[in-house]
């Protein structure tokens, strides 16, 4: 009889014990997620960017050091904690000195690392200097984006300045939507959306191919005026136009109405669904992934374009891998393929430049950024600065611009990702040669991007208020709102570090560099984006302009860093970025009601901040004397007259909170302001109002 090895193997060998973590880092146990216990920093708090600190949940007064279950831990296992870190936990008798469970006090060893010390209430984000050691991860340059939707994506990101800012409740993420469609839509046939009527099929083609289809040219308008016949002969059966044209006839009609659909001013017709149309979309890619032809990788751009448009951040990017991988089998990314009279070239050019804005915006490398190296050199084409002096129609500048843009965002993400990179295998190091590049690598980027907008041309600019010409509003808004949150994006870090440690680091690291003036004005760079973005969306929704390609990450986005400005009292013009924020934050709540269903995911994000904000106005001390009053009268008319555009806006209160203690933190940030050069800063938008 043949024994095997596990019979022959010695019975005398130990079971090793299951590992068990004693302690979670309070970090982790906020986000209730188990914490690795990994020394000095878990991976949490370095992918996060916080300090990682344990509290005794049993002795709040005392910061502990994690170690394995069944072994002792080191003499500093447990030190006094500062009283910021202690708990207010319902009391359930205080030890006394006679008790045998009162713990015994433990004087701090001088070996053990110094506990976190508490911040001025006023400055909420303000962070002490950290040895090499503590250092760990703390705010990566570029930081990959996990999710499934953008407001996922950005609630993750945001728990950084949450713990900065010392707020310790912590909120679920977005309320995950239903697939259960709207009870007013009937599927049948094949388990298919209904194709909406007529008129809203024609309108939303007209605004597709006036907007997206110009920006990205996919289709042209002839093979779009046959689709839409097809549809039309049909009578809005999609089982019948798959029966006639096939499934990816039925997914471009599809995506095509949804991309167009979401433009449409509001009220939108009553027989367009958004959402209905998206999962019908979902159902049907796997029907057309089965051929592998050119009309495949324009139905999966084209549905990209939906998904990003309908909040489906992480889908849009998977919908981009299938498009690239499909491309390149079809071999469009070979020069040899892509005919100038056959469309191909156009359409890999349009591939690419999406994939690099997508992959911008989630924090990753574009899938096709190893093509077209001559012209992604991350400098500005100088085709565009030739191209204001000859007539040309707007669409064509719209998309040069577009495609400059993609190549300077890829050149840019990919120094980036570098820079994170060298950054963590350099941990613990040299931290003054990773702190350097990583402000070198952030303050060129920057630089690049200022480059890029100096060189479009004026009427399709991000930087100029003015507008010459109606016919380049839509084109200019589009470009401008992935040009400011590109700024966000890269500046946003300054927004989590105080002031004076910004300005130490660039004394000690970067005088006398290009760009010093960038990292030293990143907080107003950060800040001016985040108006724009937002005076951008109140404009669009008051103007009845259609949008091209409107998602609701650029505003979000916005809406999380100006609140931030404000909260730490960075900002200029709290009162007026207040006012700002809610009317943005109204006009997003309104738009976002008809963008495949994500309202309740903004409602809820939105909700959030407000109870942020309540929650740091709660714990924060008043400025100036608390004994004179700036009116002596109480709060005063006008923070009673912003405060009530609160329930107008859809952003409700948190309990025991009300309107007079609002009223006065607003109104002590308004009394604090600055002189008028000061207030102006570089933002020259409200110039007039100190001129009147």
């Amino acid at each position: 009889m043949t024994m095997t090895p596990a019979a022959t193997a010695s019975p005398a060998a130990p079971r090793a014990k299951k590992r068990r973590i004693n302690y979670a880092c309070n970090f982790c146990r906020s986000r209730k997620t188990r914490c690795d216990e990994v020394r000095p920093a878990c991976t949490a708090c370095q992918t996060a960017g916080v300090e990682c600190v344990t509290t005794n949940l049993r002795n709040p007064s005392t910061s502990v050091v994690r170690h394995e279950a069944g072994r002792q831990g080191p003499a500093s296992a447990a030190t006094p904690a500062p009283a910021a870190v202690r708990r207010k936990r319902p009391a359930v008798g205080p030890p006394t000195a006679s008790s045998p469970l009162s713990p015994a006090p433990l004087s701090p060893p001088p070996s053990h690392r110094p506990p976190r010390q508490t911040r001025p209430s006023q400055q909420l984000l303000r962070s002490a200097p950290v040895s090499p050691g503590r250092a760990r991860s703390t705010l990566p340059v570029f930081q990959q984006a996990r999710g499934s939707t953008y407001c996922e994506i950005l609630s993750a990101w945001f728990d950084t300045p949450l713990y900065r800012l010392g707020i310790r409740s912590a909120w679920p993420l977005p309320t995950a939507l239903t697939t259960t469609p709207l009870p007013s839509i009937s599927f049948f046939g094949f388990g298919l959306c209904p194709l909406p009527g007529g008129d809203t099929v024609r309108k939303a083609a007209d605004l597709f191919l006036a907007g997206p289809n110009t920006l990205f040219p996919v289709l042209d308008a002839d093979a779009v005026e046959q689709l839409l016949d097809a549809a039309q002969a049909c009578a809005g059966d999609p089982a019948e136009l798959v029966r006639q044209a096939g499934y990816p006839a039925l997914l471009l009609v599809y995506t095509i109405v949804i991309i167009g659909g979401v433009s449409l001013p509001i009220p939108q017709p009553p027989d367009l669904d958004v959402r209905g149309l998206l999962d019908s979309c979902a159902s049907l890619m796997g029907h057309v992934l089965q051929e592998t032809t050119t009309t495949t990788v324009r139905t999966m751009l084209l549905l990209a374009l939906a998904q990003r448009c309908c909040n489906k951040a992480m889908a849009s990017w998977n919908t981009m891998s299938l498009a690239v991988t499909t491309a390149n089998t079809i071999g469009l990314s070979r020069p040899a393929a892509a005919t100038p009279g056959g469309g191909s070239a156009k359409l890999w050019k349009s591939l690419c430049a999406f994939d690099r804005m997508l992959a911008f915006e989630l924090g990753r490398s574009s899938s096709t950024s190893g093509y077209q190296k001559g012209e992604s050199s991350g400098h500005p084409a100088p085709l565009l600065a030739a191209a204001s002096q000859l007539p040309r129609a707007p669409g064509v500048e719209a998309a040069e611009a577009a495609e400059s843009l993609a190549l300077v965002l890829d050149d840019v993400a990919r120094r980036c990702i570098d820079s994170t990179i060298r950054g963590q295998a350099s941990e613990g190091v040299d931290l003054a040669a990773t702190i350097h590049d990583k402000l070198a690598t952030t303050g060129t980027a920057v630089l690049t991007l200022m480059d890029w907008a100096k060189s479009v041309p004026y009427a399709l600019s991000p930087t100029v208020d003015l507008m010459q010409d109606q016919r380049y509003e839509a084109f200019e808004s589009f470009l401008s709102l992935q040009y400011h949150n590109a700024i966000i994006l890269l500046t946003r870090n300054g927004l989590l570090i105080s002031e004076d440690a910004l300005h130490h680091s660039i004394d000690e690291t970067a005088t006398g560099a290009p760009w010093e003036a960038v990292i030293r004005s990143g907080q107003s760079i950060a800040a001016n984006a985040a108006r724009k973005i937002l005076r951008l969306i109140t404009r669009s929704a008051t103007s009845g302009i259609p949008s091209i390609l409107p998602c609701v990450v650029a505003p979000l986005h916005a809406i999380i860093a100006l609140s931030i400005h404000v909260l730490t009292g960075t900002s200029r013009e709290p009162a007026a970025d207040d006012a700002l924020l809610r009317s943005a934050a109204a006009a997003l709540q309104e738009t976002s009601a008809v963008r495949g269903g994500d309202a309740t995911a903004v409602q809820s994000l939105l909700t959030n901040l407000e109870t942020m904000r309540l929650a740091a106005m709660q714990e924060a001390t008043p400025f100036g004397p608390q004994d004179s009053p700036a009116t002596g009268e109480g709060p005063s008319a006008d923070a009673s007259v912003r405060l009530g555009t609160m329930a107008d806006s859809g952003i409700t209160e948190a309990p025991g909170q009300d309107a007079t203690t609002m009223g006065g933190f607003w109104q002590e940030l308004h009394d604090c302001e600055p002189v008028w050069p000061d207030q102006i800063g570089w933002d020259w938008s409200n110039f007039t109002e100190h001129f009147p």
